[in-house]
């Protein structure tokens, strides 16, 4: 496994940012100003992991997406400590915010986040479609921290 990053032309991986983030405008609300790393096994593309700088010391997880066919292996915890690895000089905590699915939370506990708060309503107030996951409805953005 081999991770690069990507300076430039971000978007051309758009049909990758979407396995994480449904809505193209959300995405370019922060895709220019972003981190962008790409996984890759062999010369196969499977994932990527986009970060952006929020303050000083603070930085967000905004996209981290594996394409299905590698996914369950292992790939996503590689990027997310990837990134540990990559910021500890420059970040002191690194948050990301996700919906409430378990398998997803309980994903990044297993890396040491833990949860500090929740936004109300944000998938219904900030996305034109209803979205879900493992069948349910998104309705509320719960926010997870790590001090690295």
């Amino acid at each position: 496994m081999r991770i690069k990053q990507v300076i430039s032309e971000k978007e051309r991986f758009m049909d990758l940012l979407y396995l994480g983030d449904e809505d193209e405008n959300m995405i370019s609300k922060y895709l220019k100003k972003s981190n962008m790393f790409l996984c890759y096994e062999g010369n196969e593309l499977v994932g990527q992991i986009t970060v952006l700088r929020l303050a000083n010391k603070i930085y967000e997880i905004k996209n981290l997406s594996i394409y299905e066919s590698y996914q369950g292996k292992g790939y996503g915890s590689k990027l997310v400590k990837f990134i540990f690895e990559h910021y500890k000089n420059k970040a002191s905590v690194i948050i990301l915010g996700t919906g409430e699915c378990d398998k997803t939370i309980s994903f990044y506990k297993n890396l040491g986040f833990t949860y500090f708060m929740r936004k109300k309503n944000f998938f219904i107030d900030n996305y034109d479609h209803e979205m879900y996951e493992e069948g349910k409805k998104l309705i509320d953005m719960l926010y997870f921290k790590r001090v690295i």
